[in-house]
């Protein structure tokens, strides 16, 4: 039997489409894992910069490669302090052990107070070590998925004191192409997703209001002053923004619908 050509026709471009459909759908998914993840950036520097405000190993060992490397030769830890300033014993620790075992030798700690937000609070303390220690360039050593609000934060903060500041993003088994294929992944996507646009729409645009300001720094206390130019700007970013996050609840109902597919899938081998 003949098929008619206009049938032909429908058909082939209804199968065109559905590929389309799931080429740009992977395009997009790969696309909000990558815009968490800052350009990676090898070269000689002072001093790294470990940023291990949750435990991750990883992070020690992509160190002492670089380190090994000849990359840097000094190691910088910020690490939580105790009220009077003194660093944390067990904080310490765990920094210790990490370091022993990824052969690296024992990192230089930066004592931090883990006052919100923290990542500004944590470069301005960084800020005034290096400063104090006459580094001139650093490489920040961070996950993966943070590691975009990182980098800003550090050149918004630490750049302006004449410190260049290198990225070098850290992977586990989440990644800016895998991340979907999980229920832990998309909820770590989503939680940096919203922590990068408070501090891109919220915190640092204050904090360039008011530079000078000494750490540590609090959004609810008046040494970050906004004003009536601020609060515009900052409600026209939100409304520029509406598409941005539009979008992505589409892509988390789309993700949720894709891992059930899989979940199910998986089940049904089983």
């Amino acid at each position: 039997m003949r098929v008619p050509r206009l049938g032909l026709l429908v058909c082939t471009l209804c199968a065109l489409a559905a590929l389309a459909a799931a080429g740009g759908r992977q395009f997009w998914l790969r696309h909000v894992g990558s815009d968490l993840v800052c350009s990676q950036d090898l070269a000689p520097v002072d001093a790294l910069v470990i940023e291990n405000f949750d435990p991750n190993y990883l992070l020690f060992e992509r160190a002492e490669a670089l380190y090994r490397g000849g990359y840097a030769h000094r190691v910088f830890v910020p690490t939580e302090a105790n009220s009077d300033s003194t660093p944390s014993v067990v904080a310490i620790g765990f920094n210790d052990v990490m370091a022993r075992v990824a052969r690296l030798p024992p990192p230089e700690v930066i004592p931090i107070q883990e006052i919100e937000p923290i990542e500004l609070n944590t470069a301005l303390a960084v800020r005034q070590r290096l400063t104090a220690e006459h580094i001139r360039s650093i490489m920040l050593v961070t996950p993966g998925l943070r590691s975009r609000r990182s980098n800003l934060v550090y050149q918004a903060v630490v750049a302006p004191a004449g410190i260049r500041v290198l990225c070098m993003p850290v992977f586990g088994r989440t990644t800016a192409d895998s991340w979907a294929h999980t229920w832990h992944g998309v909820q770590e996507v989503a939680l940096q997703t919203i922590k990068l646009e408070y501090y891109r729409l919220l915190v640092l645009p204050r904090y360039r209001r008011s530079p000078a300001a000494s750490p540590p720094i609090s959004l609810l206390d008046g040494r970050i002053d906004e004003g009536a130019d601020g609060m515009h700007d900052r409600a026209m970013n939100l409304l520029d923004s509406r598409r941005r996050l539009f979008w992505y609840v589409q892509m988390n109902v789309g993700v949720r619908a894709h891992s059930s597919a899989v979940a199910t899938g998986q089940s049904d081998r089983g």
